[in-house]
Protein backbone atom coordinates (compact mmCIF):
# COMPACT_ATOMS: atom_id res chain seq x y z
CA UNK A 1 0.00 0.00 0.00
CA UNK A 2 2.69 2.35 1.02
CA UNK A 3 3.96 1.69 -2.26
CA UNK A 4 0.83 2.77 -4.18
CA UNK A 5 0.70 5.97 -2.48
CA UNK A 6 4.19 6.33 -3.17
CA UNK A 7 3.95 5.72 -6.56
CA UNK A 8 0.83 7.76 -7.09
CA UNK A 9 2.17 11.04 -5.23
CA UNK A 10 5.34 10.64 -7.72
CA UNK A 11 2.51 10.75 -10.41
CA UNK A 12 1.12 13.48 -9.04
CA UNK A 13 3.67 15.56 -8.75
CA UNK A 14 5.05 14.56 -12.17
CA UNK A 15 2.05 16.05 -13.63
CA UNK A 16 2.05 19.08 -11.54
CA UNK A 17 5.64 19.68 -13.30
CA UNK A 18 4.16 19.44 -16.57
CA UNK A 19 1.41 21.29 -16.08
CA UNK A 20 3.49 24.21 -14.57
CA UNK A 21 6.40 24.29 -17.34
CA UNK A 22 3.74 24.52 -19.97
CA UNK A 23 2.01 27.35 -18.17
CA UNK A 24 5.71 29.24 -17.85
CA UNK A 25 6.14 28.37 -21.73
CA UNK A 26 2.66 29.81 -22.42
CA UNK A 27 3.09 33.10 -20.74
CA UNK A 28 6.60 33.66 -22.14
CA UNK A 29 4.79 32.75 -25.36
CA UNK A 30 2.07 35.07 -24.95
CA UNK A 31 4.83 37.75 -23.58
CA UNK A 32 6.90 37.19 -26.77
CA UNK A 33 3.52 37.96 -28.63
CA UNK A 34 3.18 40.91 -26.73
CA UNK A 35 6.37 42.65 -27.48
CA UNK A 36 6.58 42.03 -31.27
CA UNK A 37 2.96 43.20 -31.60
CA UNK A 38 4.42 46.58 -29.94
CA UNK A 39 7.34 46.31 -32.35
CA UNK A 40 5.27 45.77 -35.19
CA UNK A 41 1.98 45.83 -34.63
CA UNK A 42 0.31 44.47 -38.50
CA UNK A 43 3.10 41.04 -38.85
CA UNK A 44 2.48 38.85 -35.82
CA UNK A 45 0.75 36.31 -33.91
CA UNK A 46 -1.29 38.89 -31.31
CA UNK A 47 -2.20 40.79 -34.23
CA UNK A 48 -3.02 37.97 -36.84
CA UNK A 49 -5.15 36.37 -34.18
CA UNK A 50 -7.28 39.40 -34.00
CA UNK A 51 -8.02 39.82 -36.86
CA UNK A 52 -8.83 36.36 -37.33
CA UNK A 53 -11.25 36.34 -34.07
CA UNK A 54 -12.81 39.39 -36.30
CA UNK A 55 -13.33 36.93 -38.62
CA UNK A 56 -11.06 38.47 -41.22
CA UNK A 57 -10.12 35.39 -43.27
CA UNK A 58 -8.44 36.59 -46.62
CA UNK A 59 -8.87 34.86 -49.99
CA UNK A 60 -4.88 33.91 -50.46
CA UNK A 61 -6.05 30.61 -51.39
CA UNK A 62 -9.71 31.09 -52.74
CA UNK A 63 -9.10 33.64 -55.19
CA UNK A 64 -6.34 31.57 -57.09
CA UNK A 65 -8.33 28.39 -56.54
CA UNK A 66 -11.73 30.16 -57.96
CA UNK A 67 -9.86 31.23 -61.38
CA UNK A 68 -8.06 28.18 -61.32
CA UNK A 69 -11.21 26.15 -61.38
CA UNK A 70 -13.06 28.03 -63.72
CA UNK A 71 -10.09 27.82 -66.37
CA UNK A 72 -10.06 23.83 -65.94
CA UNK A 73 -13.68 23.51 -66.66
CA UNK A 74 -12.94 25.66 -69.57
CA UNK A 75 -11.29 24.85 -72.73
CA UNK A 76 -8.44 27.21 -72.12
CA UNK A 77 -5.30 25.82 -70.97
CA UNK A 78 -4.90 26.20 -67.04
CA UNK A 79 -1.34 26.32 -66.31
CA UNK A 80 0.07 28.18 -69.40
CA UNK A 81 -2.52 30.70 -68.48
CA UNK A 82 -2.54 31.35 -64.82
CA UNK A 83 1.10 30.13 -64.30
CA UNK A 84 3.27 31.26 -67.17
CA UNK A 85 1.21 34.01 -68.85
CA UNK A 86 -0.20 35.87 -65.72
CA UNK A 87 2.11 34.68 -63.24
CA UNK A 88 -0.79 33.82 -60.37
CA UNK A 89 0.28 32.10 -57.84
CA UNK A 90 -1.46 28.80 -58.87
CA UNK A 91 1.14 25.68 -57.82
CA UNK A 92 -1.91 23.20 -56.40
CA UNK A 93 -2.73 19.93 -58.89
CA UNK A 94 -5.99 20.19 -60.44
CA UNK A 95 -6.89 17.39 -57.28
CA UNK A 96 -7.17 20.30 -55.08
CA UNK A 97 -9.92 21.83 -57.41
CA UNK A 98 -12.12 19.38 -56.35
CA UNK A 99 -13.01 21.69 -53.92
CA UNK A 100 -14.50 23.73 -56.73
CA UNK A 101 -17.29 21.14 -56.85
CA UNK A 102 -18.39 20.80 -53.11
CA UNK A 103 -18.89 24.44 -53.23
CA UNK A 104 -21.09 24.20 -56.63
CA UNK A 105 -22.87 21.73 -54.79
CA UNK A 106 -23.67 23.37 -51.92
CA UNK A 107 -24.41 26.84 -53.79
CA UNK A 108 -21.62 29.24 -51.94
CA UNK A 109 -18.82 31.11 -53.26
CA UNK A 110 -15.00 29.20 -53.06
CA UNK A 111 -14.21 31.82 -50.50
CA UNK A 112 -16.88 30.41 -48.48
CA UNK A 113 -16.31 26.93 -48.41
CA UNK A 114 -11.81 27.53 -47.94
CA UNK A 115 -12.50 29.89 -45.15
CA UNK A 116 -14.78 27.13 -43.31
CA UNK A 117 -11.69 23.84 -44.01
CA UNK A 118 -9.17 26.93 -43.07
CA UNK A 119 -10.89 28.00 -39.35
CA UNK A 120 -12.17 24.23 -38.77
CA UNK A 121 -8.67 22.71 -39.29
CA UNK A 122 -6.86 25.18 -37.15
CA UNK A 123 -9.14 24.54 -34.34
CA UNK A 124 -8.68 20.32 -34.97
CA UNK A 125 -4.90 21.67 -35.18
CA UNK A 126 -4.77 23.13 -31.30
CA UNK A 127 -6.89 19.61 -30.71
CA UNK A 128 -4.71 17.06 -32.25
CA UNK A 129 -1.63 18.95 -31.36
CA UNK A 130 -2.67 18.54 -27.32
CA UNK A 131 -4.27 14.64 -27.55
CA UNK A 132 -0.74 14.07 -29.39
CA UNK A 133 1.65 15.47 -26.21
CA UNK A 134 -0.81 13.50 -24.15
CA UNK A 135 -0.08 10.67 -25.99
CA UNK A 136 3.83 11.09 -25.67
CA UNK A 137 3.48 12.36 -22.21
CA UNK A 138 1.02 9.64 -20.62
CA UNK A 139 0.05 10.88 -17.32
CA UNK A 140 -1.62 14.29 -16.29
CA UNK A 141 -4.53 12.07 -14.48
CA UNK A 142 -6.83 14.93 -14.17
CA UNK A 143 -5.10 17.77 -15.78
CA UNK A 144 -5.89 16.55 -19.41
CA UNK A 145 -8.28 19.18 -19.98
CA UNK A 146 -5.05 21.68 -18.63
CA UNK A 147 -2.80 20.08 -20.75
CA UNK A 148 -5.02 20.61 -23.89
CA UNK A 149 -6.21 23.87 -23.33
CA UNK A 150 -2.18 25.25 -22.54
CA UNK A 151 -1.46 23.80 -25.43
CA UNK A 152 -4.24 25.22 -27.66
CA UNK A 153 -2.57 28.52 -26.17
CA UNK A 154 0.53 27.61 -27.63
CA UNK A 155 -1.04 27.40 -31.05
CA UNK A 156 -3.13 30.65 -31.01
CA UNK A 157 -0.17 32.63 -30.49
CA UNK A 158 2.16 30.27 -33.57
CA UNK A 159 2.58 32.71 -36.89
CA UNK A 160 2.49 30.15 -39.37
CA UNK A 161 -0.88 28.67 -37.73
CA UNK A 162 -3.03 31.87 -37.16
CA UNK A 163 -1.21 34.17 -40.13
CA UNK A 164 -2.69 31.16 -42.18
CA UNK A 165 -6.10 31.51 -40.79
CA UNK A 166 -6.17 35.11 -41.03
CA UNK A 167 -5.00 35.09 -44.78
CA UNK A 168 -7.18 32.44 -45.35
CA UNK A 169 -4.36 29.70 -46.85
CA UNK A 170 -5.36 26.02 -47.85
CA UNK A 171 -1.53 25.53 -46.41
CA UNK A 172 -3.96 25.43 -42.58
CA UNK A 173 -5.47 21.93 -44.18
CA UNK A 174 -2.20 20.81 -44.82
CA UNK A 175 -0.87 21.58 -41.60
CA UNK A 176 -4.07 19.96 -39.99
CA UNK A 177 -3.88 16.38 -42.10
CA UNK A 178 -0.13 16.15 -41.05
CA UNK A 179 -1.00 16.77 -37.68
CA UNK A 180 -3.90 14.10 -38.34
CA UNK A 181 -1.24 11.72 -39.36
CA UNK A 182 0.81 12.04 -36.94
CA UNK A 183 -1.95 11.41 -34.47
CA UNK A 184 -2.78 8.42 -36.13
CA UNK A 185 1.24 6.95 -36.64
CA UNK A 186 1.38 6.91 -32.86
CA UNK A 187 -1.91 4.92 -32.49
CA UNK A 188 -0.45 2.52 -34.44
CA UNK A 189 -2.92 3.44 -37.11
CA UNK A 190 -1.28 2.83 -40.32
CA UNK A 191 -3.57 3.42 -42.54
CA UNK A 192 -5.13 5.93 -41.43
CA UNK A 193 -1.59 8.06 -41.41
CA UNK A 194 -2.00 7.32 -44.99
CA UNK A 195 -4.88 8.68 -46.00
CA UNK A 196 -4.72 12.13 -43.84
CA UNK A 197 -0.81 12.43 -46.11
CA UNK A 198 -2.65 11.16 -49.50
CA UNK A 199 -5.10 14.23 -48.93
CA UNK A 200 -2.60 16.55 -47.87
CA UNK A 201 -0.78 14.97 -51.13
CA UNK A 202 -4.02 16.18 -53.52
CA UNK A 203 -2.76 19.77 -52.45
CA UNK A 204 1.03 19.33 -52.12
CA UNK A 205 2.41 17.00 -54.23
CA UNK A 206 5.98 17.13 -53.01
CA UNK A 207 4.52 15.42 -49.53
CA UNK A 208 4.53 12.13 -51.77
CA UNK A 209 8.07 11.73 -50.36
CA UNK A 210 6.31 9.89 -47.43
CA UNK A 211 5.14 7.21 -49.86
CA UNK A 212 9.19 6.62 -50.12
CA UNK A 213 9.79 6.27 -46.76
CA UNK A 214 6.76 3.99 -46.04
CA UNK A 215 8.15 1.66 -49.05
CA UNK A 216 11.93 1.84 -47.49
CA UNK A 217 10.14 1.53 -43.87
CA UNK A 218 8.57 -1.29 -45.27
CA UNK A 219 5.11 0.37 -43.72
CA UNK A 220 2.70 -2.18 -46.39
CA UNK A 221 -0.50 -1.01 -44.70
CA UNK A 222 0.14 2.94 -44.84
CA UNK A 223 1.64 2.54 -47.99
CA UNK A 224 -1.20 0.69 -49.60
CA UNK A 225 -3.82 3.63 -48.31
CA UNK A 226 -1.42 6.27 -49.25
CA UNK A 227 -1.62 4.96 -52.75
CA UNK A 228 -5.40 3.98 -52.97
CA UNK A 229 -6.86 7.45 -51.64
CA UNK A 230 -4.00 9.32 -53.87
CA UNK A 231 -4.64 7.67 -57.02
CA UNK A 232 -8.35 7.78 -56.48
CA UNK A 233 -7.89 11.49 -56.01
CA UNK A 234 -5.92 11.57 -59.21
CA UNK A 235 -8.80 9.84 -61.31
CA UNK A 236 -11.13 12.02 -60.34
CA UNK A 237 -9.51 14.84 -60.69
CA UNK A 238 -8.54 13.66 -64.51
CA UNK A 239 -12.32 12.55 -64.75
CA UNK A 240 -13.49 16.26 -63.89
CA UNK A 241 -11.04 18.15 -65.73
CA UNK A 242 -9.17 16.08 -68.28
CA UNK A 243 -5.36 14.77 -68.89
CA UNK A 244 -4.31 17.72 -71.23
CA UNK A 245 -4.19 20.39 -67.51
CA UNK A 246 -1.60 16.99 -65.87
CA UNK A 247 0.55 17.52 -68.90
CA UNK A 248 0.24 21.02 -68.67
CA UNK A 249 1.44 21.33 -64.59
CA UNK A 250 4.52 19.45 -65.57
CA UNK A 251 5.47 22.83 -67.56
CA UNK A 252 4.28 24.93 -65.15
CA UNK A 253 6.28 23.31 -62.37
CA UNK A 254 9.52 23.44 -64.57
CA UNK A 255 8.73 26.76 -65.09
CA UNK A 256 8.46 27.00 -60.81
CA UNK A 257 11.35 25.36 -60.60
CA UNK A 258 13.32 28.36 -63.02
CA UNK A 259 11.82 31.39 -61.49
CA UNK A 260 10.85 30.59 -57.66
CA UNK A 261 8.63 33.07 -55.36
CA UNK A 262 10.96 36.05 -54.62
CA UNK A 263 7.61 38.02 -53.18
CA UNK A 264 8.51 38.87 -48.94
CA UNK A 265 5.66 37.03 -48.20
CA UNK A 266 7.91 33.68 -49.13
CA UNK A 267 9.56 32.84 -45.87
CA UNK A 268 11.39 29.37 -47.54
CA UNK A 269 15.28 29.01 -48.29
CA UNK A 270 14.21 29.87 -52.09
CA UNK A 271 12.58 33.03 -51.22
CA UNK A 272 15.62 34.12 -49.09
CA UNK A 273 17.87 33.39 -51.46
CA UNK A 274 16.08 35.11 -54.61
CA UNK A 275 15.39 37.95 -52.33
CA UNK A 276 19.23 38.34 -51.54
CA UNK A 277 19.94 37.80 -55.18
CA UNK A 278 17.09 40.94 -55.56
CA UNK A 279 15.80 38.73 -57.90
CA UNK A 280 11.69 39.92 -58.12
CA UNK A 281 10.15 42.51 -56.65
CA UNK A 282 10.65 44.29 -53.59
CA UNK A 283 7.67 44.85 -51.86
CA UNK A 284 4.27 42.57 -51.39
CA UNK A 285 2.78 41.44 -54.58
CA UNK A 286 -0.50 40.14 -55.68
CA UNK A 287 1.05 36.65 -55.70
CA UNK A 288 3.70 36.94 -58.79
CA UNK A 289 6.48 34.32 -59.68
Amino acid sequence: MRNLLRDADASHASDVKVIRSLLLLCLLNIAASLLLFLGKPHANGFSALVRSLRGEIGNDSSYFMDLAFGLARSAQPLYPTLVILQHKKFQYPTSSLLIGYVAHAGHVSMHTVIAAIVVLSALLTLWFAGAIFLLLLPGQGSYRWQVRMLIASLGLFFYPLINGVNLGQIQTLITFLFTLAVWFWIRNNRASAGIALAIACAFKPPLVLFLLWGLLRRQWRFVCAFLAVATLLQLLAVLAFGWHHELEYVSALSFLSRHGESIPENQSINGWLQRLLRNGVDEPSPGYF
